[in-house]
Parts: structure tokens; C-alpha cells; sequence
């Protein structure tokens, strides 16, 4: 789990009230920590399925934030698919990539038991598709919920917008930044200046060793020097 310091303890208290009032039918989740946008949206569909009840906001903080296992049968998750045949992932989320989703949500079971749909993210999916999740999210059962994830607020359908709540998330601070990159220290004030301090992005060029071509780089100057 992303290890999080106090710069996101107001976004997680807006969380933790919705939990405790009334959790909304769209909750849209959005900013450029998709890693991290996307571990608490798995952890707050666990607690919102298991229906817990917090006498706090520390208990609640805990267990967001705590690492776990979810595999919670009332939970469904949408993104883009990895087409194995091609080595790539799709290039958009279409309409038949969530046509299950009729068939989850009316699925009949236990009294009262809700189930949360999360879908990684909303800027993938095609207008199509885009079309056919505002048809369930304009009639929806009490028990039906949505957590979103969202990068570009401009690549959402107004009527989405405008039936859902917002909950930002902005870049993480220095400390943040630098527990969760695996990488020799020298490299990050490098990649925070590189991606404009985004923890996602920097993970991504660590994963392709851009410090590796950076360096390789810094050789040839040398050498050429």
C-alpha cells in the first residue's frame, strides 16, 4: 500500500463522512496519484461492501490505509483489458467491455447488501461506453454505487459530472515522494523535477529504467567532452 503523509488527510476525512452519512450513487475520484487514487478506491469499495460502522476518524484513517486483500464478491472492477495476443492493452474501454455490469448490479441477494462498481478511469472510456454507464447511473437501485477514477475532468460526460461527487487529490508532498520511490536517492530530485513532483508518472519511468538512459546519456557528454 502507498505509504501517505498529512497532505492527503482532508481528502480522506471527506471519505470518511461520506461513509458515515450517506455514501453517494457516483463518487468521482480524481488527480494525477493514479496509483494512489486507485489502492484507496479497492480499500473505501471493501469498507462500503462490508457495510462497517467507524465510532471515529482515526479507525477509519487505519483502515483505509491499511494493506489487505480484496477480493470481495460484491466488488467489480472496469479497465482497460490487456490483449495477450498483441502485448498491449486496449486503446479505450467500450461498450461491451461493461455490459456485465447490468447483470452484477441486479443480481439478487442478501437484504440491503451494496455493491460498488470501480472504473479505472472514466478518461478511457468511449463515448459509447460512456453512454451506457450514465443510463445505470441515472437509475439506480439504493444499493447500487460507483467510485471513479478520474485524471481529465474534460474527458467526462457533463451528465456524469453532474450526477456525481467530487473528491480531489493533489501531487503528494516531498516526503511522500521520496518513501515510496525504489530507486538510489540520487535519482529523485531528478524525477521529481522530470514529472513536476507526480509520484505515478515517476514510478513509470522507473519501471522502463529512464534513469538508466539517463545516464547512459550523461557518458556521452562526458565522453564527448
Amino acid at each position: 500500500m502507498i505509504k501517505l503523509n498529512d497532505e492527503y488527510i482532508n481528502q480522506v476525512k471527506s471519505l470518511y463522512l461520506l461513509v458515515k452519512n450517506k455514501f453517494p450513487q457516483s463518487l468521482i475520484l480524481y488527480g494525477q496519484e493514479n496509483n494512489i487514487i486507485n489502492e484507496l478506491s479497492i480499500s473505501l469499495a471493501e469498507i462500503i461492501a462490508s457495510n462497517k460502522s467507524f465510532l471515529n476518524f482515526r479507525d477509519f484513517h487505519d483502515d483505509l490505509l491499511s494493506a489487505k486483500v480484496h477480493s470481495s464478491p460484491f466488488i467489480y472492477k472496469i479497465e482497460k483489458i490487456y490483449l495477450e495476443d498483441k502485448k498491449r492493452f486496449k486503446k479505450n474501454i467500450y461498450r461491451d467491455d461493461i455490459s456485465a455490469l447490468h447483470s452484477f448490479f441486479n443480481t439478487k441477494d442478501e437484504l440491503n447488501q451494496k455493491r460498488i462498481c470501480i472504473i479505472d478511469k472514466i478518461d478511457d472510456l468511449s463515448i459509447d461506453a460512456s453512454n451506457s454507464l450514465l443510463k445505470l447511473i441515472e437509475e439506480p437501485n439504493q444499493n447500487s454505487h460507483f467510485i471513479i477514477l478520474n485524471s481529465n475532468k474534460s474527458k467526462m460526460l457533463n451528465t456524469i459530472r453532474s450526477r456525481s461527487f467530487f473528491v480531489r487529490f493533489n501531487k503528494v508532498g516531498n516526503n511522500t515522494f521520496n518513501e515510496n520511490l525504489e530507486i538510489d536517492k540520487k535519482y529523485i530530485d531528478s524525477y521529481r523535477n522530470l514529472t513536476n513532483g507526480s509520484l505515478f508518472i515517476s514510478k513509470q519511468f522507473i519501471k522502463y529504467e529512464f534513469h538508466k538512459i539517463y545516464d547512459h546519456f550523461l557518458s556521452i557528454l562526458e565522453n564527448s567532452n
